[in-house]
C-alpha cells in the first residue's frame, strides 16, 4: 500500500504531527539529512499543502514547518503502512533473532560515534578483541581526516 510519499516526506509528516511545529534544522537533525535535502522535502509537502512554514514567534529569523489539516489524515495512513510492513518484514525471524541483530547494530553505532568523536578529537587508538584501529587527522588533509585500521600482530 502507497501513500504517495517518499520516506522522507512520510517521516516529515509523522514528526510535525506528532510533535508539532519544527525549524527545518530540527527536522534535519532528527532525520540524519543536511539541511538543504530536508528544506527539498519540505518544499514537496508544502506543493501538496501538507505542511507550511510559518515564523518562529521566538526567533524572527526562523521559520516553522506545521501540519496542515489532511496531513493529520495521511499521518493515519503512514501509521498503517509502517505496521503492516513490519509484519511482513518480521516473517520468519524470531524475536531473538531481531534482538540479536538490534544489539549488534547499536554496537555498529557506538562504533560510528567512536570513530566520528576520535576524528573530531584529532587522534585515538582503540583496542578490541585484537583489532587495533588509529585515527588519526591531519590539519593539511582537505577532507578532514584519515582512518586506518588492522589487525594488532601481537595478538
Amino acid at each position: 500500500m502507497s501513500v504517495g510519499f517518499n520516506l522522507t516526506q512520510a517521516l516529515i509528516l509523522q514528526y510535525v504531527v506528532s510533535e508539532g511545529a519544527l525549524n527545518q534544522t530540527a527536522l534535519a537533525t532528527l532525520l540524519g539529512l543536511g539541511k538543504a535535502a530536508t528544506g527539498t522535502a519540505i518544499d514537496a509537502l508544502e506543493l501538496r499543502d501538507m505542511v507550511e512554514r510559518v515564523p518562529d514567534p521566538d526567533d524572527r529569523r526562523v521559520w516553522l514547518v506545521t501540519a496542515r489539516p489532511e496531513a493529520k489524515r495521511y499521518s493515519g495512513l503512514i501509521d498503517d503502512v509502517v505496521r503492516e510492513f513490519g509484519i511482513e518484514l518480521r516473517t520468519g525471524i524470531s524475536r531473538a533473532e531481531r534482538q540479536a541483530l538490534g544489539a549488534t547494530l547499536n554496537k555498529m553505532r557506538f562504533n560510528l560515534d567512536l570513530m566520528e568523536s576520535a576524528e573530531r578529537a584529532g587522534s585515538v587508538e582503540i583496542e578490541s578483541n585484537g583489532l587495533t584501529a588509529q585515527m588519526t587527522t591531519r590539519s593539511s588533509d582537505p577532507t578532514g581526516g584519515q582512518v586506518t585500521a588492522g589487525v594488532d600482530p601481537t595478538e
